[in-house]
């Protein structure tokens, strides 16, 4: 989840139940048939292996923002992160994936992006 200035505010969401949900996506991402406890049937699957990113959404603030970055996610393998960049001043926020359990992690960090700024999630 990607959180505006408020939790009140919430500026993406998807729990992953169809093909539907990725369809904007761009990347590696597939859908697997298994979630978190209560967090439905289906995932987001992003492939990894390098750094570079795998999955992305981009999005275009309609005005100024300061963003927080929610994830339920587990780390198959090597580990990863997931990560909010804006995508005009390069800043970022990430949380890192190292649980084999699915674990919700939370961002520390603020991300601020003015309006008509792109960011990209994750």
């Amino acid at each position: 989840m990607v959180y505006g200035n408020s939790d009140l505010n919430r500026l993406y969401f998807n729990s992953f139940e169809s093909p539907e949900d990725i369809k904007s996506w761009k990347g590696d991402i597939i859908l697997k048939q298994e979630a978190p406890d209560g967090g439905g049937m289906m995932s987001a699957y992003i492939l990894g292996g390098c750094v570079y990113p795998h999955g992305a959404l981009e999005f275009e603030a309609s005005e100024n923002m300061d963003l927080n970055l929610e994830v339920w996610a587990r780390n198959l393998e090597i580990g990863g992160s997931v990560m909010l960049r804006n995508l005009s001043t390069q800043e970022h926020i990430m949380v890192a994936i190292k649980d084999h359990q699915w674990k919700k992690q939370i961002s520390e960090e603020i991300l601020t992006v003015n309006k008509g700024e792109k960011f990209n999630y994750p």
